[in-house]
């Protein structure tokens, strides 16, 4: 079960490998390649996190985050509002866990192909919200639903 922690918690050691045992064979675990050649600084690496499941490091987080709940706060899903990689990882481990999931989306430069990764990842585990070209009313009322969403897993009430 998470703990609530303060807003300017910050991670020690033990908990950057606790973390990283968590998601080990699920995150794929990516080299430090050399950016050659960029000749002002030989020493640029880079991490390529497009080899992730997804595409994207997100899935480091989310899956952490998952396994630390409890079966009761797992069952009651979980849910982001994000442009691409964020709903991709929630749509991802939802899937892992059987447990539902909501995504909701706005912005005008979300492209469809993009729209239609999420959609992919989220299968039949979550519900998604937004076309990328929402009317701020029903925005409105999709960041309230997920509000009060969250307040029940917290609460319970």
């Amino acid at each position: 079960m998470i703990e609530k922690t303060h807003p300017s918690y910050r991670p020690d050691l033990r908990a950057i490998m606790d973390a990283s045992r968590r998601i080990t064979g699920v995150a794929v675990r990516t080299p430090l390649l050399s950016l050659r050649w960029y000749e002002e600084n030989p020493n640029i690496l880079l991490k390529p996190e497009m080899l992730q499941p997804i595409g994207s490091y997100k899935i480091r987080g989310i899956y952490n985050l998952v396994t630390q709940l409890s079966p009761m706060q797992r069952k009651k899903g979980i849910s982001t509002y994000s442009s691409g990689n964020m709903a991709q990882a929630v749509g991802y481990v939802a899937k892992m866990y059987n447990i539902p999931a909501k995504v909701v989306v706005v912005g005008e430069t979300v492209s469809e192909y993009k729209i239609s990764l999420m959609k992919r990842c989220l299968g039949t585990h979550g519900t998604f919200s937004g076309s990328g070209h929402a009317p701020k009313t029903r925005l409105i009322h999709l960041l309230q639903s997920l509000k009060r969403e969250r307040k029940k897993r917290v609460t319970g009430k």
